[in-house]
């Protein structure tokens, strides 16, 4: 009997946690579209500086790319890892539009409003 509780429990518990860790990740989600455009800028600005790690006022791609790699160890290198890898590779062709194998600030801007936008569900457009 006893350990029928406990079971319970557990499992009561790691149900709670596995649905706060999706309504948190909902919400990281769904705050970048509740931004204004000034706080979003805002955002945008401290990720370009947290990126320039030689702080020279633009993104080299090999800083890009271990910024990125940084925030992609939380999946431990499985099949998300990878595809997030292509992607960033992806938004990096994109982001970088006079190919000079750097992002200035304003290219890092426009490519981070254009995603935004692009992905932007659709209860946030008509808000």
């Amino acid at each position: 009997m006893k350990k029928t509780v406990i079971t319970i429990l557990v499992l009561i518990v790691i149900g709670l946690g596995v649905c706060c860790v999706r309504g948190y990740l909902d919400y990281q989600k769904a705050k970048h579209y509740e931004l204004t455009d000034e706080e979003f800028e805002a955002l945008i600005n401290r990720r370009f500086d947290e990126s320039d790690v030689n702080k020279d006022g633009v993104i080299s791609r090999q800083e890009f790319l271990e910024f990125n790699e940084q925030h992609l160890k939380k999946y431990n290198n499985d099949e998300r890892a990878q595809i997030k890898i292509k992607q960033r590779h992806y938004t990096w062709s994109h982001a970088d539009t006079n190919k000079d194998n750097m992002l200035t600030r304003e290219e890092f801007k426009n490519q981070m409003f254009r995603y935004r936008d692009a992905h932007r569900p659709k209860q946030a457009e008509n808000q």
